[in-house]
């Protein structure tokens, strides 16, 4: 069984520009969804597919192999399905390039057993919801799944109603899905349906044509980032982590330090206006789009190491 990983992005986001070239503590985003996928020792290749140059040299320089697809495509299937005509495989699994939270346990449980290509295979990981403020944004979506782990409906609506009782836990989309090649012609090649349209939801149109989805639950913390409060609380997360490995976040301090260090220069001992200033130009000429804020929280890191940085005597 041949499996290829693919990143998608997409650089004009409605809901945030560029983000995932935002700054996550030292990288940009899309590098710690990359950095967690190329641990699945179960996918054989990983790609970064990408829709904008300058996503495509900030992910190059960090050593992934992007593949670059249109600016047209309409959703997530279709740019795997450009991919799937430069690179073979058995299957190709999808994951949110804004889901840095995403572990690699998690990614794999979406594979299957075994290889089926005599019909459209389409699979993906569930997880409940654990925030109650969650299940009624409808930039989450919520699914109703079945017996045997099929999926029933996938709506932006909280469902089911709990009209009898509310003894039953809300299923969230985790951002891993699992497509085989005819899966991906079958979506190419039909219309959007009336519910996906509704909804807003590819996935619909596999339910409306009788192509059943399968979801595996899974227990993860991922969240997707659509708001600088979603990015926000991410950054927090991954602090926590880096600090628990370290023991006393000396990493996640050291990145900073050294990466001021060397775009602010040493004339700048002492001199926070000016380092800011420089830090701003370097960010916006590497085109880290929402500098200010991302400068800022550079500049908020510094006093942190107070006595190794280039602020101290």
């Amino acid at each position: 069984m041949k499996t290829a990983a693919i990143i998608p992005t997409r650089f004009a986001s409605t809901r945030m520009l560029g983000k995932v070239l935002m700054d996550l503590c030292g990288h940009p985003m899309i590098w710690w969804v990359w950095k967690h996928t190329i641990q699945v020792r179960e996918f054989d290749e990983v790609y970064i597919a990408a829709d904008d140059e300058r996503v495509q040299r900030v992910c190059e320089k960090f050593g992934a192999k992007v593949i670059m697809t249109g600016t047209d495509c309409g959703c997530l299937i279709d740019r795997l399905f450009q991919v799937s005509k430069i690179v073979e495989a058995d299957y190709y699994i999808s994951i949110n390039g804004d889901e840095p939270l995403l572990e690699p346990e998690v990614m794999k449980a979406v594979l299957p057993d075994h290889v089926e290509m005599d019909k459209p295979v389409v699979r993906g990981l569930a997880r409940e919801f654990t925030n109650p403020a969650e299940v009624i944004d409808p930039g989450n979506m919520k699914m109703v799944i079945g017996k045997g782990g099929y999926c029933l409906y996938h709506s932006r609506s909280p469902i089911p109603y709990p009209y009898t009782t509310t003894q039953f836990s809300y299923k969230k989309y985790v951002g891993v899905e699992l497509f085989n090649k005819k899966a991906l012609e079958f979506y190419v090649s039909t219309e959007p349906t009336e519910l996906e349209k509704i909804e807003d939801i590819g996935a619909l149109r596999f339910l409306e044509y009788g192509i059943p989805i399968h979801y595996d639950m899974v227990n993860s913390c991922s969240l997707s980032v659509d708001t600088p409060k979603d990015l926000a609380y991410i950054r927090g997360a991954l602090i926590k982590k880096i600090e628990e490995e370290t023991g006393h976040g000396t990493v996640y301090r050291t990145i900073f330090i050294m990466d001021i260090r060397k775009i602010a220069g040493a004339d700048c001992h002492r001199q926070p206006i000016r380092i800011y200033h420089r830090v701003s130009a370097y960010l916006m000429e590497e085109q880290f789009y929402h500098f200010q804020y991302n400068a800022g929280f550079h500049l908020r890191c510094l006093p942190l190491s107070l006595n190794d940085s280039i602020l101290s005597d």
